[in-house]
């Protein structure tokens, strides 16, 4: 009798061993050359952006370099100093933008400029830089008609525009401190106007402030270039054409006249 087990196998088929794993599909190499090629896409884009990101920053430091001014007699006379908003606490101006408002009314004082332009962030009827510049600048002598606020100064492109279109503004001081100039230059001349800058760096500022400005302004610069030269970025707000006297703003804000409001000024004895 045949015993089965001595019976010759009628298949190909391989038995594995129990305790084998079952031999895998090798992958082909062409699939690890794309993943090596993706790897190295990635690292190449990201080093062009990097490289592109250093050369608009640097550019803009080259090309408003002779515009920037820390001498209030080496600053051309223009019609406007318009002094960019930071951060306040009620009515109290904060170290950086206290000495914008300060530098600007040196620049004033020192007949650089006819008017200034407080371009500040007012988003909520409980937070208002405009006013609280504004209100600096007079207390330190400037007329209140020469003081005229932006209350829709969000950031550096916003209150640029908004200098042009709705105060005709074409030649202008702009007073901020030293790192954020050459942002703000930039911004103003590809926009078309007559751009200089004054630094209103007076004092030392607390270094972790100061760190955080200067490694932001980075972004910024980058997202300012593509503003005006890719994205053609509008203001959060424009609005009508408005004149430069601060007297018929307040007044209009109250809802009388210039002549009423300069009365009223004149029996307090604030004019």
């Amino acid at each position: 009798m045949t015993d089965d087990k001595n019976l010759p196998v009628d298949d190909d088929r391989v038995e594995v061993p129990p305790h084998e794993d079952p031999p895998r599909r090798k992958r082909p190499p062409a699939f690890y050359k794309q993943i090596i090629a993706f790897i190295i896409l990635l690292v190449c884009t990201g080093g062009l952006a990097g490289l592109g990101a250093v050369f608009i920053y640097f550019r803009m430091e080259r090309q408003t370099r002779s515009a920037i001014h820390n001498v209030v007699e080496e600053v051309p006379k223009r019609d406007v100093a318009l002094v960019l908003g930071a951060s306040v606490r009620g009515k109290r101006l904060s170290a950086m933008l206290e000495d914008r408002v300060n530098r600007a009314v040196d620049l004033y004082k020192a007949g650089k400029v006819g008017k200034l332009l407080m371009s500040g962030d007012n988003s909520s009827e409980y937070y208002d830089e405009a006013t609280a510049m504004r209100r600096h600048a007079i207390k330190l002598g400037v007329p209140p008609d020469d003081v005229v606020c932006d209350f829709a100064g969000f950031r550096t492109f916003d209150s640029i525009v908004r200098a042009r279109e709705l105060w005709g503004v074409d030649s202008m001081v702009i007073v901020t401190q030293a790192f954020h100039l050459p942002r703000s230059i930039y911004l103003a001349r590809r926009l078309g106007i007559d751009a200089h800058g004054f630094i209103a760096d007076s004092r030392p500022y607390l270094r972790a402030s100061l760190r955080k400005a200067e490694t932001r302004e980075i972004a910024a610069r980058i997202a300012a270039w593509l503003d005006v030269n890719i994205l053609g970025t509008q203001p959060h707000f424009l609005g009508r054409r408005e004149s430069l006297s601060g007297l018929e703003q307040e007044a209009e804000q109250r809802g009388i006249t210039k002549e009423e409001l300069i009365k009223r000024n004149e029996d307090k004895g604030t004019i």
